[in-house]
């Protein structure tokens, strides 16, 4: 390849580069409200439906009540994340013994 083949192709990668449009999609979670959420998902785990479980990690992006204090919301996610990781690994039995010290 020759330098102006070169150079085109770098312009035409260049071209396409820039014709790509970034378009965010804003999502306001402050209008969920957390603790309502996460007792939701604490009973459709009790029932055996998984298929909300990654939407914890969004929880503390989630907006309160007036009566709620968000450091207490907090808390009481990490201990029901911990619940399930306990639990999980004791049904999987794998390492149980290296995760519980």
């Amino acid at each position: 390849m020759n330098r102006i083949d070169s150079f085109r192709n770098e312009e035409l990668i260049f071209r396409a580069f820039l014709s790509g449009k970034y378009e965010p999609e804003m999502i306001n979670l402050t209008d969920l409200i957390g603790r309502e959420r996460l007792m939701n998902i604490k009973h459709s785990v009790s029932q055996g439906k998984f298929e909300d479980l990654l939407e914890l990690v969004f929880i503390p992006l989630y907006g309160t009540s007036d009566d709620d204090v968000p450091d207490k919301l907090i808390v009481e996610l990490l201990d029901y994340e911990s619940f399930l990781f306990h639990h999980i690994i004791k049904a999987v039995g794998c390492c149980y013994d290296d995760y519980v010290k």
